[in-house]
């Protein structure tokens, strides 16, 4: 028998496509889901900053730099981020914008069904499980409240150190070089050297790795720089 849901979980849809937001919301709706649709990044802003959602479409249609983009959503929510590719989009852009915290993407022309699809797996995946707090050995981050603990030991950190964190948080074990970070941390301020990036992961090291703590983020020579 199938499986229906009998509550409503919020989706929204950040796309400047009005016939893509029209189809996809009576498609979600007839699957018992609801969707909520802005048309801009700053619409979306908005949205985020007063709606908690289970899930976010992002459609990276005409977006200059979708890594940006991405990294902006994830300050602002939790929600797993499902990337809306166009055809023919450059496979390094997307690598890097799910580097910056989209979870999965589905390619356009849109097919519906795939798409309901991967909406129903990743919510299936997430909502099993706080989606709040990101746990990694003995270190725990609680997002909401830019928390960190290692060990049940509280450690403060910077704005630019916890960012750095939770991006090696989300990803264990993945390599991120010195650019990939700069771009992901501080977007599209290209005036930021490799030098503050150094920095930054030197000074993220000496609190959360102190001795005699095991050292969690590793450096890969001649790469980067990696959760492990």
């Amino acid at each position: 028998m199938e499986h229906q849901r009998t509550i409503p979980l919020g989706v929204v849809l950040i796309s400047e496509d009005a016939a893509l937001t029209r189809t996809l919301s009576a498609d979600l709706e007839r699957r018992k889901l609801s969707l909520r649709a802005a048309s801009g990044h700053r619409t979306a802003r908005s949205l985020l900053r007063e709606a908690t959602p289970e899930l976010i479409l992002l459609d990276l249609e005409d977006l200059p730099e979708p890594a940006s983009v991405v990294a902006s959503v994830r300050e602002l929510s939790t929600a797993p981020i499902v990337l809306l590719i166009p055809d023919g989009f450059d496979a390094q852009m997307r690598f890097e914008a799910l580097l910056a915290g989209a979870g999965d993407y589905a390619a356009k022309p849109i097919r519906f069904d795939e798409l309901s699809a991967r909406i129903e797996a990743t919510l299936k995946r997430t909502l099993t499980k706080p989606r709040d707090t990101i746990d990694y050995a003995d270190l725990t981050v609680t997002l909401s409240r830019r928390r960190v603990e290692r060990g049940g030991e509280a450690i403060e950190l910077s704005s630019r150190e916890f960012d750095l964190l939770t991006t090696f948080v989300r990803h264990p074990q993945r390599v991120y070089s010195r650019a990939q970070l700069r771009d992901l941390i501080w977007g599209a301020k290209r005036s930021i050297g490799f030098n503050a990036v150094e920095r930054h992961v030197s000074n993220l090291r000496a609190k959360l790795d102190r001795p005699p703590r095991r050292r969690l983020i590793q450096t890969i020579v001649g790469i980067g720089y990696a959760l492990r």
